[in-house]
Parts: structure tokens; C-alpha cells; sequence
């Protein structure tokens, strides 16, 4: 994987983004992504290094779409409240590319 991270202009949308660049055509998987950070309009706060994992994991291939569609998730009933949310599913975790690595 080849992660291009770059500090540029605003896109009108987010401080933050990643955009996959190129996949495996055998199974879709992200070899190259960049992620762009407007700086100017970042508070150095912990929710950065949170919302920074979160856009690196976009950029590895990690969607709720091709979760889904490879039956990793589901959705639950909070046990406390009616809200629901959605899981990896605990048989399909460690599965992955087949060497245990998700």
C-alpha cells in the first residue's frame, strides 16, 4: 500500500479526505490512496488523531459498502436502548484474506 498524504486547498466539503487510487482488480483492494488535510482549518486537538485513523482506514479499503457485501457485518439491537448498530460479525473478523489478517 502506497499512502499519499498531502497538506492542500479547501474542497469545499471536508478538512480531511482519502480517495483510493488504484485496486487489485482480482478482489478490489486498495494498493494506492492519497488523504489531503487543509490544515489551515484544523484544530491540533485528540479528535484529529481520531478522524485522521478514521480517513486511513478509508483509504485502506474499509467501507460500511464492502463490508457489507462481503457479509462482515450486522446490525444489532442495543441492549440497553432501541437504537441499533452495526457489527463485525465475530466468525468473519479473523477471516479476512484467509491468512487471518482483516
Amino acid at each position: 500500500m502506497v499512502l499519499y498524504v498531502a497538506a492542500g486547498p479547501p474542497n469545499g466539503l471536508d478538512d480531511i479526505w482519502a480517495v483510493p487510487c488504484a485496486v487489485l482488480e482480482q478482489d478490489g483492494r486498495p494498493v494506492a490512496a492519497g488523504i489531503n488535510f487543509v490544515v489551515r482549518n484544523i484544530v491540533f486537538e485528540r479528535s484529529v488523531a481520531r478522524v485522521t485513523a478514521h480517513v486511513i482506514a478509508h483509504a485502506l479499503g474499509f467501507s460500511y459498502g464492502r463490508m457489507k457485501a462481503l457479509n462482515m457485518i450486522s446490525n444489532v439491537t442495543n441492549k440497553r436502548k432501541d437504537n441499533k448498530a452495526v457489527v463485525v460479525k465475530s466468525e468473519k473478523k479473523n477471516e479476512g484474506d484467509g491468512k487471518g489478517v482483516l
